[in-house]
């Protein structure tokens, strides 16, 4: 039996949030990011602050996300250990940091998004991509999944680096290289968990 074949307990989650529902929620999670892309180009935003519309579409992303994130923890793809536990405390930390600097720009929250620490908050968006690296890292350490489903996580990883290194040549076009594999990869990482079979303990 293939290693990705072999079926590991989850915690229940009750018979409506299943891991395909949060897969589900992740692929159109991650279609969000383009949304906000095009919306952002169309309106002429570029690089610049988020509107109310872009800051919806920034958090239902991250809502997304964290649907997979919590779906990779259930399905054990992560590995059972200390590490695998740790990265996803990390993770729903930073996902939790991004998605309040979401909605605080949403609900135009002059209070918060003025002050100084808010850009220590929003400083959660970058460093949350680049942390799938080290979820894709213990993704294949922990040799539950093989093949295709290793891959969304390392997009979505590589995605920032991606961009910084397309820069000097595309300018600000070169953000439509990030778009591109964070899209590519969270709708990987969806299909991927939205696919796994779960058993209940």
């Amino acid at each position: 039996m293939a290693v990705e074949e072999v079926n590991l307990p989850l915690v229940k989650g009750g018979p409506f949030l299943t891991t395909k529902l949060l897969g589900t929620l992740g692929v159109v999670g991650a279609q969000m990011f383009v949304l906000d892309a095009v919306y952002r180009r169309a309106y002429g935003l570029g690089g610049g602050p988020n509107d109310r519309v872009s800051s919806v579409l920034n958090l239902l992303y991250v809502v997304g996300w964290a649907s997979s994130a919590v779906a990779l923890r259930r399905l054990r793809a992560t590995g059972r250990g200390r590490a695998a536990r740790a990265a996803f405390i990390i993770q729903c930390a930073g996902l939790a940091l991004a998605g309040f600097v979401a909605l605080a720009e949403a609900l135009d929250l002059g209070a918060v998004t003025t002050q100084p620490f808010y850009f220590v908050l929003d400083a959660a968006w970058p460093l949350s991509h680049l942390f799938m690296l080290a979820v894709g890292a213990l993704v294949r350490r922990a040799g539950v999944w093989r093949g295709w489903r290793r891959l969304g996580c390392f997009a979505c990883g590589l995605a920032l680096p991606s961009y910084f290194a397309a820069l000097p040549l595309l300018g600000e076009d070169a953000r439509f290289a990030f778009v591109a594999l964070v899209t590519a990869g969270f709708t990987l990482l969806g299909i991927a968990v939205r696919t796994a079979k779960e058993v209940s303990r």
